[in-house]
């Protein structure tokens, strides 16, 4: 039962990692889109 619960603990780790990591992905996309936007260059999606 023991390593159920370590699988389950590592899971959530990964999942809170992954959605910290996405958050950093937004914030880096917006700040991208918004100093094209000052430069005038169009954003290519």
């Amino acid at each position: 039962m023991q390593e159920i619960q370590t699988i389950k603990g590592s899971f959530r780790q990964l999942q809170i990692a992954a959605c910290y990591e996405r958050r950093l992905w937004n914030r880096a996309e917006v700040s991208l889109q918004s100093l094209c936007a000052e430069t005038s260059i169009p954003v290519q999606a």
